[in-house]
């Protein structure tokens, strides 16, 4: 090969592996227009893809390149692992079969086809992949420990236990095969074993707050509301407190760090005024509202096209150590006696709900008036918002990142007492709010993933400039059973299709008014036009009990 080329291809791979990916691709693009027969820059070409998450464009550079060498086992063996990322299991399969030597190879190659085996549903030989791989690593714990990830993401779970169990008793200090079987007695229902290992694993991991959150999780499901709030609440501690410290390393590790949108922005604004206007914040931070609302303005100055936004390094130095963290967090202790209104005629919803099919009721005044200013005051100074990616004008705050506080536990567990027809069955599941800029679209269609959806609303009436709106449609029509999550709940077009004809329930926004309805009613948020200011920002609170059926 010429010495110029080599010594060019070199320089194509230094500038690749310093990061220059643009610098990169320019060289390798220009060396495989002279050089038409070399397949080292068009698989050069197709790692600058891989380390941008493009496989497709990847995988049209490895075709060019194997047309030219169809030897290259490299560039198969990428070729393979971008089908996979795709999802297309079977030619994955082809081509790992095409350079894996099952007698000879190397261990880690029977890893790559054994997965790709089992995820294209070759179950038999996928396993007998993954045993051959586990004895010619000499049964380390670590073969144990990745053929039980393998397992587990083919979601053969018996499987995957035995391997992470194996490797335990191996090395009983590999933290990582322990949460592992963890999630997998999780998954099927062995919360007591699941909830042991744990513990075992906070014993030294106290800072790792997927493990909090995970036992939040198992807590929850088996009904423990309050030490499930606690560890969630443990884990959004973990990594949602202020984080001081070199920003722009921060940012250059984690560009995400950067990422926010300006109806999260002027929230967390309103809330830190608001915060500082009652003497809640630290005389540190008593002027950083109006560090946001300089980074606002100049935001909207450029006129941005997309929701999402990403600051730049000197915007997110002057916002970053407080931008989405939880700056303050009031309580909302229980009340004595119960939260619910005593005036509600229990009897009368339960039949109500029961009376339509599927069920649906309207309630009023539910709450007691402490409770409601007790919930209002909660939404409105704790900055737990730390939801802002989906395009309609809200942030969402959810159970596992530490929404919730023990008078909704006391709600959900009245609620349940007092419905024992529509709830006692059903514990529950999740529960979130949902914060909403004054004019900004809402919720698009969908359903929810429980048995039994409680909607309830807490902002002031005069907040809203429209009472004919604001709430809540309904329709009466369910998501077929055969929808998976993701269609009955991210799939707007085709849910928007399947109603169109659809007869509808519209529930008019009131403040302190609940609905209360089958979680296979698809629903969608009303128009909204609400006044100005923190105060007056629609707030609704979601409860699901039990789970969808078939779930």
């Amino acid at each position: 090969m010429d010495p110029a080329f080599e010594e060019r291809l070199q320089q194509a791979n230094g500038l690749q592996q310093q990061g220059r990916l643009e610098d990169a691709a320019g060289l390798y693009q220009a060396l495989a227009n002279e050089y038409s027969q070399d397949p080292q820059s068009r698989f050069g070409l197709a790692m600058i893809e891989v380390s941008r998450a493009n496989p497709s464009s990847a995988i049209r550079h490895l075709e060019s390149a194997l047309q030219i060498a169809p030897d290259m086992a490299s560039a198969r063996r990428w070729m393979g692992r971008c089908l996979r990322v795709l999802g297309k299991n079977e030619e994955a399969v082809r081509c790992f079969e095409a350079i894996t030597d099952e007698a000879s190879c190397d261990p880690r190659e029977l890893l790559e086809l054994g997965e790709a085996r089992l995820a294209a549903g070759y179950t038999d030989p996928g396993r007998a992949d993954l045993e051959k791989f586990v004895q010619r690593s000499e049964n380390h714990p670590e073969a144990m420990l990745d053929a039980g990830l393998s397992y587990h993401q083919a979601g053969l779970l018996d499987e995957a236990a035995v391997q992470y169990r194996l490797a335990l008793d191996r090395d009983p200090e590999r933290q990582l095969a322990r949460r592992n079987l963890a999630a997998v007695y999780q998954t099927q229902g062995r919360l007591d074993d699941a909830e042991s290992l744990y513990r075992q694993v906070l014993e030294t991991e106290t800072g790792n707050h997927e493990i909090w959150q995970n036992l939040g999780t198992l807590l929850k499901d088996k009904d423990q509301l309050a030490d499930a709030l606690n560890c969630y609440e443990r884990a959004m501690r973990l990594v949602r407190l202020p984080c001081p410290g070199d920003l722009a390393k921060i940012l250059k590790q984690n560009p995400e760090a950067g990422l926010t949108s300006l109806h999260h922005l002027k929230l967390q604004a309103e809330q830190l005024e608001y915060l500082g206007a009652r003497g809640r914040l630290s005389p540190a931070n008593s002027g950083i509202s109006s560090r946001y609302r300089e980074v606002i303005a100049e935001i909207e100055a450029t006129r941005p096209t997309s929701h999402r936004i990403v600051m730049n390094e000197d915007q997110f130095k002057r916002i970053g150590p407080t931008n989405g963290r939880l700056m303050n967090l009031t309580p909302a202790n229980a009340v004595p006696g119960g939260a619910l209104n005593p005036e509600l005629d229990v009897k009368n919803i339960s039949d109500s709900y029961f009376a339509t099919d599927p069920g649906i009721v309207v309630i009023d005044d539910f709450l007691k008036a402490d409770a409601l200013k007790r919930l209002h005051d909660y939404c409105l100074e704790s900055t737990v918002w730390f939801d802002f990616r989906k395009a309609g004008g809200y942030c969402g705050s959810y159970m596992q990142d530490g929404f919730g506080n023990d008078l909704l536990m006391q709600l959900a567990g009245e609620l349940r007492e007092k419905l024992p027809k529509i709830l006692a069955q059903h514990p529950l599941n999740q529960m979130w709010g949902y914060i909403y800029d004054s004019e900004m679209s809402g919720i698009t269609a969908h359903a929810d993933a429980a048995a039994i959806n409680l909607n309830f609303w807490i902002t002031p009436d005069d907040a809203n400039e429209d009472p004919a709106s604001g709430g809540l449609i309904v329709y009466t029509k369910e998501a077929p059973a055969e929808w998976d999550f993701d269609e009955y709940n991210n799939e707007y077009d085709a849910i928007e299709a399947f109603v169109r004809d659809s007869e509808s329930v519209l529930v008019t926004y009131r403040c302190n008014r609940a609905v209360l309805f089958h979680s296979n009613l698809i629903h969608k948020t009303d128009s909204i036009r609400f006044k100005t200011g923190l105060e007056n920002r629609r707030i609704n609170i979601t409860m699901l009990f039990g789970q969808r059926a078939g779930a």
